[in-house]
């Protein structure tokens, strides 16, 4: 994690998507995941780039996406696992690209944010109407940290 005024960062990596048959290309990089300065419903813009390509079409494909950011909750407690945390901040994101047909493709999540710490526990959806029509569910929780 590194941050720059209010700015959170962590390296990570372009969005890839989970699509039949795409072989998944990602770069890491630094990404925005926080702007701990906005107030409660606030919202902020971020563009990213999908890149992917499939046995059918080895040309990479480029996507973009926009993602919307937007803050539901500040200065909570959180308890994950047993553990409480406070300071927390709740952010909900909408991702979307005009590649796909509308609403084919979206990505809704929900993170909690522990100050000092970073990310303690998210759930996000992938919804892929393409090929194939499907949700994909993810719940991640923090295990433990270790600040240096």
């Amino acid at each position: 994690m590194r941050v720059d005024k209010n700015n959170y960062y962590s390296l990570g990596y372009s969005l890839t998507l989970p699509l039949p048959g795409i072989i998944q290309i990602s770069q890491p990089k630094d990404v925005l995941y926080l702007k701990s300065d906005l107030n409660i419903g606030d919202s902020f813009i971020k563009y990213d780039t999908a890149y992917s390509k499939s046995d059918l079409n080895p040309e990479v494909s480029i996507i973009p996406i926009k993602t919307i950011y937007t803050i539901i909750e500040k200065n909570i407690n959180k308890t994950v696992k047993n553990i409480n945390y406070s300071d927390v901040i709740h952010i909900s994101s909408s991702s979307s690209s005009d590649f796909f047909a509308p609403n084919s493709f979206v990505n809704t999540g929900d993170f909690y944010y522990a100050k000092k710490i970073g990310l303690i526990e998210s759930y996000t959806i992938f919804h892929i109407d393409y090929t194939l029509s499907f949700d994909q569910h993810f719940h991640t929780t923090l295990v433990s940290y270790d600040i240096k």
